[in-house]
């Protein structure tokens, strides 16, 4: 399983800088997701445990009365982690890294490189698994069951 010390082992995340402590840099990561709505209703739908979320600038810039209270609500869906362009803002209210520190959800911050290019790199890395995953459960089945007749 792909987790978050995995991800930024790779070179396209090597300037993303750690916000909170290191308590959750060994979260697994299920799947990744580009945050771009501005409904915090969304969220429960959206975010499960293990996603690698995010954030896009357009929100926080857009509605930033509501990015605190954004932050909060994924934060209580256990994330693997956030990441957070630099553009609108590049700390966070002591809070949001208590909260953080406290369900061991790393939060990242990061100039470079643009969101789409990380949510490709991410669904990369993970689909790999998937497909090994699949095919560990098929040769099992053939071991144990037999060749399909």
């Amino acid at each position: 399983m792909l987790n978050v010390l995995d991800v930024l082992s790779l070179p396209l995340f090597k300037d993303f800088r750690l916000a909170t402590d290191n308590s959750g840099l060994y979260n697994e990561i299920s799947d990744a997701k580009l945050y771009e709505d501005t409904s915090e209703a969304s969220i429960p739908d959206l975010y499960k445990k293990g996603v690698f979320v995010i954030l896009s600038p357009s929100i926080l810039r857009a509605h930033p009365q509501n990015s605190h209270s954004i932050m909060m609500a994924i934060l209580d869906r256990q994330p693997a982690a956030i990441c957070i362009k630099d553009v609108q803002f590049d700390s966070l209210p002591n809070d949001l890294i208590e909260r953080a520190n406290a369900v061991h959800v790393p939060i990242f911050f990061f100039s470079e490189p643009y969101l789409d290019e990380i949510l490709y790199k991410l669904k990369n890395a993970l689909t790999p698994h998937e497909i090994n995953s699949i095919n560990m459960n098929r040769m099992s089945r053939i071991l144990h069951e037999g060749l399909p007749r």
